[in-house]
């Protein structure tokens, strides 16, 4: 599976019936709720949705894929991390090299997540993760590695909110990084 392009996204999801685009992006999404104690707003890899359109839109949400880069080892999994040799990169200081990792079914589905021993703790709705134990997720809930809080959303949840949102991205790769300054 390879790294998902913006343009092609952002592209699908003015274009395509709902069915069409869930079919053609079979993976769910993080959606960036919070950066606790933020020292930048510039980051790159993904996407970025403003609510609302033109210059009143206030709400701006970040979206990383839940994917694998291509050619990666460890199939099956998902690895979240500060270094560039995870799926979902999280360039800050306050996550570990390697936090976190979502397990996959069959299908590429994330099914679980777990904390990878990482020192500022992975939470799944407000409960920290014991290190190396898959625990189940489900649309809906909110996963934080270390100070970043995201909502789980499906590929669906994404779509429904099309109507309402502009999307702007920067580089290349939604299932790229976020970066400190």
């Amino acid at each position: 599976m390879s790294a998902v392009d913006p343009n092609v996204l952002e592209r699908d999801m003015l274009s395509l019936s709902r069915a069409e685009y869930v079919a053609a992006h079979r993976y769910p999404f993080l959606v960036l709720l919070e950066e606790v104690e933020s020292t930048t707003d510039e980051r790159r890899g993904f996407v970025t949705v403003v609510e609302g359109k033109g210059e009143a839109a206030a709400t701006r949400f970040r979206l990383f894929a839940v994917t694998r880069k291509k050619n990666k080892h460890f199939q099956g999994k998902v690895f979240v991390g500060r270094t560039n040799t995870n799926d979902i990169v999280l360039d800050d200081a306050r996550i570990s090299k390697l936090h976190a990792y979502f397990d996959l079914d069959a299908d590429g589905q994330a099914v679980s997540v777990a904390d990878a021993g990482s020192t500022n703790g992975t939470r799944l709705d407000g409960e920290p993760l014991p290190p190396r134990v898959s625990t189940p997720i489900s649309f809906g809930q909110v996963v934080a590695f270390g100070p970043f809080v995201f909502s789980f959303v499906s590929t669906a949840d994404v779509y429904v909110q099309r109507s309402r949102i502009n999307i702007r991205h920067t580089l290349a790769g939604v299932t790229g990084e976020a970066r400190r300054a």
